[in-house]
């Protein structure tokens, strides 16, 4: 009713008296001590009382254990609580303090009896008190007995003992006081002894809880890794599912505009020599020979994403990029000056000559359309660690990230405009050139910075070549 789960013990503790135990209370608690009190409460437990037995474990003069076992009937907490109550409250009917009651085991939580440990504190002995009266009144009987009796010493009698007296109480209290101190001594050791088990207890939660964190961070850091790579395996599945579209469709496309593609150029070529040898303008042939030289590249590059991959595996890579620099700068005689550093002694490699003699051609055909044409273009093929390297670098504008990442993806472009004549650039030349590179068991990257130009660089294993 009061919402305190304590309420049942304050209860017996507080309205527990002498009248409760009738005329019996008035002779122990005036003849008697909290002793005789407990060893009675269990003697006669069961004239008063048939659902529980009492038996006393043990007991002295200041401390008993009071074992109750339970026979047809369930122990209840409230119940438990009144018990301990009617029993902390049995030395203040002697005017002493209440007494402690230690619960050591409880037959609510599956115990076979309840358990109560019991200490109280007794009134101070008057022992000492009595025999200090005693020894003045022999003092007093000697002084009478030589000095003869007289009124003056019967006075001198009585004070003998009454200084006996209270010389003896004060042995009574200072040795009561031991008692408490030593009592309090002991209270304090099983409170400390508490408190250890209590921090023991807190560190072993501590540690436990900090193990429980780590392990949950670990897993979360193991499902988030987990999540990434799931994430990168997609994009790297829809973008080789995205480039294989891509190369069915190149490869009909490239098909069937080669041969259209090849008699417009000899066309082309045939007119120019022929309108040159009577001196008429030739700008506008230029210009139609200019697109079908892009449009046979373009098909080219198709081609070489249609045919099956035929490695070679001793392939040297080094005279594979001259001849590439070499045919780009036969097409493009008034391109960008290429700056070659080429390493020698490189170790073969498995590789399909032409696909990346074409890859090669791309990327300087990137870096010429960066710089419009002019300026330089830095090639270097060298080795580092357990792996040969090709850079194509150009000084042009750069690109951002937005831009950088998606550079590789098919029909992505930014050269609206940039080539001579205006055309636009079709998007499949740096996705055409990163097939080529992956089918040849290599990688390709790019490095950009706006305003300073990009590098591209393809790598590939020198200590595990791609088999055929």
């Amino acid at each position: 009713l009061t919402g305190d789960e304590r309420a049942p013990y304050d209860a017996a503790r507080l309205y527990t008296d002498r009248i409760s135990y009738q005329a019996l209370g008035f002779f122990l608690t005036h003849l008697g001590s909290p002793m005789t009190m407990y060893r009675l409460m269990v003697q006669f437990s069961g004239l008063w009382q048939r659902v529980n037995t009492w038996s006393l474990r043990r007991i002295d003069s200041t401390h008993c254990v009071i074992d109750i076992r339970f026979h047809k009937y369930e122990q209840t907490p409230n119940n438990c609580l009144y018990l301990q109550g009617s029993l902390a409250a049995v030395p203040k009917q002697f005017g002493l303090p209440f007494a402690r009651v230690e619960h050591r085991e409880c037959a609510c939580n599956g115990a076979d009896s309840c358990k109560y440990e019991i200490s109280w504190v007794n009134k101070p002995a008057r022992v000492a008190g009595w025999i200090g009266c005693a020894i003045g009144l022999a003092i007093g009987a000697v002084i009478v007995f030589l000095a003869g009796w007289s009124s003056s010493i019967y006075a001198i009698i009585l004070l003998l003992a009454a200084l006996g007296f209270l010389v003896g109480r004060c042995a009574d209290y200072r040795s009561r006081l031991g008692e408490v101190y030593a009592q309090n001594e002991k209270q304090a050791e099983s409170l400390l002894e508490s408190i250890r088990a209590s921090e023991k207890l807190n560190e072993e939660l501590q540690l436990r809880v900090e193990e429980r964190t780590t392990e949950l961070r670990q897993t979360n850091d193991e499902l988030a890794h987990t999540l990434d790579e799931l994430k990168q395996s997609q994009a790297k599945v829809l973008a080789a599912e995205k480039h294989a579209a891509m190369g069915v469709l190149a490869g009909g496309m490239a098909h069937e505009m080669n041969n259209p593609v090849n008699a417009i150029k000899l066309s082309l070529d045939a007119l120019r020599e022929d309108i040159s040898s009577r001196g008429d303008d030739l700008s506008n042939l230029e210009v139609a020979a200019r697109a079908a030289q892009r449009t046979k590249r373009l098909v080219a590059e198709l081609l070489s994403l249609a045919r099956d991959t035929h490695l070679n595996p001793l392939a040297k890579i080094g005279p594979i990029v001259e001849h590439s620099l070499d045919v780009f700068e036969k097409e493009n005689p008034k391109g960008p000056k290429i700056v070659r550093r080429i390493a020698a002694d490189l170790p073969p490699l498995s590789l399909d000559r032409m696909q990346i003699q074409q890859a090669i051609i791309n990327l300087l055909g990137n870096a010429s359309d960066a710089i419009k044409g002019e300026g330089t273009v830095d090639v270097t093929l060298e080795r580092s660690d357990h792996s040969v390297l090709c850079s194509v670098s150009d000084h042009g504008p750069g690109m951002d990230e937005d831009v950088r990442r998606r550079v590789f993806d098919p029909f992505f472009t930014t050269k609206l405009g940039t080539r001579k004549g205006g055309t636009k650039g079709s998007g499949l030349g740096l996705s055409i050139t990163y097939q080529l590179i992956k089918r040849n068991g290599g990688s390709i990257d790019v490095e950009s910075t706006v305003g300073q130009g990009s590098t591209f660089t393809i790598r590939f294993s020198a200590e595990e070549p791609v088999t055929p």
